[in-house]
């Protein structure tokens, strides 16, 4: 819950330390040349402040946010550093950032709904100008976060502005984009590196240094204005004797120069300052009382507010001085020296303490980090036997997963509760091969005890089913139960979710219901709804599954920082009823955060859809290059695991792309190639989520209407249809029944077309479908179109009011018919000949590029497509970017 309802999760308090900002020091220089005028701001969606470390960059957006406060902003901070924070914390941040700023502007008191508006969502009612700023962002852990940044972009209303501080050049942010747009404020080392006149300003100003022109030239030239080096150099020249010769010394890479300079401040530290400078390093973030339960012989808080006034890279996070933090540079140098300074034993025993002090808190999730840097291995074991089963419970795997990695071999082949504990969390993390393997450790063969033997067989079907291999799964999850009775709760609870699924997945429907779950753990809720749920998707009960998969997507641990809120299971299933109801932005969102895990793990169905689903939503967008590159990773992926079901699902995608750009030669091919009856036979005699609407036959029928060929469609329909029946396919007939009015509208059968069409559009009202008809394309939007001027109002749809409404969303979102009008309208030639670049952006735009993806593609600016495009319809005599596509085909311009 967030801060918006007046309550915090438990851990909340580790993630304010990530929402504060940096602290005013008298030695900061005032870099007045960053500080843009707020009128300046209006046109900019993102400042970037991208250099190494050192260059200044959390200083410079310090006081950049006090700028625009001065200016009327409000504004909120986030800090993204610490050793565990993956992606997915960026949501609790993001949620408590949010909440700032909505309280900064009077925010509704009033308890949010629930579920609560995504942040994103909540960003884009915000009124007062804002900023959201987000420093350190290079520290995230794995490859997703910069897709989430884009979308935080994406959403910023005109009144609000993103400040980004990181290290390294963000990846899939657009910045060529937002550079040709002017929406682009960015600040790189050479804006960063102070000026001659700044150098002297600060070390002469504020330094107090006695510098003449040739040192200050010298050091200029040496540190190239890097802020840090010059900082840690006016310390270390404090304390020598001979500026020159200090001077002649300082040489070397940027890297080379900050160690050095380091060290050289470090070392005349007084002792004690610099041996509790030393132990605290052992600390992630540094808190009054914790730092003196590290070190008893020293004032933790005259220490730590000495430093702080020392230039020595440690900062202030609150203004009672209790939380410091020290900069990552230092703390890296820091610990990279503990064994060479400190007296053998003594870093253990640093991390013993600070283990004893966060359990003293209550705080295991640290404490067992430290008992196991300081190989405490029996202290560690004995919390993870504990806290293993309540990680495992809510589905905090990676960091489990992470703590037994950590363990020594032969005490971990001396522990089969640890080993297996480590296979559930291989297998739900990394996949079924690495934890097939651990199950082949030669201490899990010889397994007596009851309990082990009962964990070892409930996760092998586990491991068959993540391998695509649901008949061996069954047969598996048999053996399972036989034994389910000792084994621990999490095991069976999973074990009996996953052989419903499997029994669902191979249409066992007359086989008897596992027993109801003997536990309501988050995961156990999680898995258990979502597998009721993709049985009600298929059998066409799409507004209770979306109910069953909001709660299992909002049901997560009670540790924010490490919760997957809305793990893959569900959160990838919930973001598709999002898909179809339209927020495509919000799917996105989701998707991108959750397929890397989902690839990860193993879950095919689920990785699948989230790819294809990522490629049509970019597609959709204009993002052509995109939409097929994300086919060509779902591909590999499935060629590297010789996963075929994901191959092909690849290539279905792929050839409703090509049939969207009007490439049907393309999409005739490739579905050539998914010729495979083994594999389509197999996929036919499964429930699979995946496949419920696409196959191969049904690509082929969507194919054939693309060609206007309705009696091949019809052909295919009819069996096709009849075997949705027979196995309870009640999603896919509906499809089915869709297709098949299509393919009589074209055949010219139109009585009979809008018969068949009746009670598909009456049941798809009924659950709110959108995108399921959507995206069929043209054959179906025909009809559609059709069915509404036959005078639909007058039958017996008419006099159903939700159905009226829902229909008329319907048609506002159907693509304009590049149809529409007849060939006498427009000269059999365009009016003066087109340039070879405007037939170049005629090619894009019948490919489905967007504007922003033309220009890129082009390599000119957005504006300079706008021409193009206006000259294309000037000399096409068309008004539109469809109209000009229909047009230009039928000039044979284009194919």
């Amino acid at each position: 819950m967030s801060a918006v309802t007046g309550t915090q999760p438990k851990g909340a308090a580790a993630l304010s330390l990530r929402l504060r900002p940096p602290g005013e020091s008298a030695s900061q220089l005032e870099r007045r040349q960053l500080l843009p005028d707020p009128a300046e701001l209006a046109p900019i969606r993102l400042v970037l402040f991208r250099a190494p470390s050192g260059y200044g960059k959390t200083v410079s957006m310090g006081q950049m946010r006090r700028h625009l406060m001065k200016a009327g902003y409000s504004t909120a901070w986030i800090t993204l550093n610490g050793p565990d924070l993956q992606s997915e914390t960026l949501h609790p941040l993001l949620d408590l950032a949010v909440s700032q700023l909505e309280a900064a502007e009077g925010g509704p008191a009033l308890t949010p709904p629930d579920p609560q508006p995504s942040p994103l969502e909540r960003l884009v009612t915000l009124q007062n100008p804002f900023a959201l700023f987000i420093d350190e962002a290079e520290t995230i852990q794995d490859d997703t976060a910069p897709d989430l940044l884009r979308e935080v972009l994406a959403e910023l209303p005109d009144n609000g502005v993103l400040v980004i501080g990181t290290r390294r050049i963000p990846q899939n942010l657009g910045l060529a984009r937002l550079r040709l747009r002017g929406q682009l404020l960015e600040f790189r080392p050479t804006e960063l590196r102070f000026t001659p006149e700044e150098t002297s300003a600060f070390l002469i100003g504020i330094e107090k240094l006695t510098l003449d022109q040739e040192a200050l030239a010298r050091l200029q030239r040496r540190t190239e204005g890097w802020p840090a080096a010059l900082r840690m150099a006016s310390s270390a020249m404090r304390r020598q004797g001979a500026i020159p010769a200090f001077l002649d010394q300082f040489d070397g890479t940027d890297q080379a120069v900050g160690d050095y300079l380091t060290e050289q401040f470090l070392r005349e530290l007084p002792r004690p300052l610099w041996q509790f400078l030393l132990r605290t390093s052992v600390l992630q973030d540094l808190s009054v009382p914790l730092c003196q339960a590290v070190c008893p012989e020293t004032d933790a808080r005259a220490a730590l507010e000495g430093l702080a006034s020392s230039n020595a890279l440690i900062t202030r996070l609150d203004g009672a001085g209790e939380l410091y933090r020290c900069h990552n540079l230092l703390l890296s140098h820091l610990r990279a020296r503990l064994s060479h300074y400190l007296p053998e034993g003594e870093e253990a025993e640093l991390h013993r303490r600070a283990a004893a002090w966060f359990e003293g808190e209550g705080r295991l999730v640290p404490a067992i980090d430290h008992r196991l840097k300081a190989g405490d291995y029996p202290r560690a074991i004995a919390h993870l036997r504990g806290e293993g089963v309540r990680l495992l419970q809510t589905g905090q795997l990676r960091r489990l997963s992470r703590w037994l990695s950590l363990l020594p071999a032969d005490l971990l082949a001396a522990a089969p509760d640890l080993l297996l504990m480590q296979a559930w969390t291989t297998c739900l993390t990394i996949g079924p091969g690495a934890a097939r393997q651990i199950l082949a450790h030669p201490a899990l063969q010889s397994l007596s005890d009851p309990s082990h033997l009962a964990e070892a067989a409930c996760l092998r079907p586990m491991i068959r089913a993540m391998e695509d291999d649901f008949p061996g799964a069954e047969t598996e999850g048999h053996e399972a139960m036989a034994l389910m009775a000792s084994a621990s709760p999490y095991a069976r609870a999973t074990t009996r979710i996953l052989l419903a699924n499997i029994r669902a997945t191979l249409d066992r429907a007359r086989l008897a219901e596992p027993a109801p779950l003997d536990d309501d753990q988050p995961f156990s809720v999680i898995y258990g709804e979502s597998v009721q749920a993709m049985s009600d998707l298929q059998d066409n009960r799409f507004l209770l599954a979306k109910a069953r998969l909001r709660i299992a997507a909002t049901t997560h641990s009670d540790t924010a920082a490490d919760g997957l809120n809305g793990n893959v299971w569900a959160g990838i299933p919930y973001a598709l009823t999002l898909y179809e109801s339209g927020n495509l932005t919000g799917t996105s969102q989701i998707l991108r955060l959750q397929l890397p895990l989902a690839l990860q793990a193993g879950f095919i169905d689920h990785a699948i859809l989230a790819a294809c689903h990522l490629s049509r939503i970019s597609f959709h967008f204009g993002e052509v290059d995109e939409a097929f590159a994300e086919l060509v990773r779902l591909e590999r992926y499935g060629s590297v695991r010789n996963l075929p079901r994901v191959v092909a699902g690849a290539g279905l995608e792929r050839a409703r792309l090509f049939q969207a750009q009007g490439n049907l030669r393309a999409a005739r091919e490739q579905l050539r190639r998914l010729e495979d009856a083994a594999l389509w036979e197999r996929i036919a005699s499964q429930r699979l989520l995946a496949n419920d609407l696409d196959t191969l036959a049904l690509a082929k029928i969507r194919l054939h209407l693309q060609e206007e060929d309705p009696a091949s469609a019809l052909r295919l329909i009819g069996p096709e249809l009849t075997g949705a029946l027979g196995h309870r396919r009640h999603r896919r007939a509906m499809l089915l029944r869709l297709l098949e009015a299509a393919a009589r509208y074209q055949a010219g059968a139109r009585p009979e077309a809008f018969r068949l069409l009746q009670p598909v559009l009456s049941a798809a009202a009924r659950e709110e479908y959108h995108r399921l008809l959507l995206d069929e394309g043209r054959p179906v939007a025909r009809l559609l179109e059709g069915f509404a001027a036959q005078g639909w109002q007058t039958g017996a749809l008419s006099r159903d009011a939700r159905f009226g409404a829902w229909f008329g969303t319907l048609r506002a979102a159907l693509a304009p018919s590049e149809e529409s009008g007849s060939e006498e309208e427009f000269p059999a030639r365009p009016l003066d000949a087109l340039t070879a670049k405007e037939l170049q952006v005629l090619h894009l735009l019948a490919e489905g590029y967007s504007n922003a993806a033309m220009s890129e593609k082009l390599f000119v600016s957005d504006s300079t497509v706008r021409t193009h495009l206006r000259n294309i319809n000037s000399k096409l005599g068309t008004a539109s970017r469809t109209r000009a596509v229909a047009v230009a085909r039928q000039m044979k311009l284009i194919p």
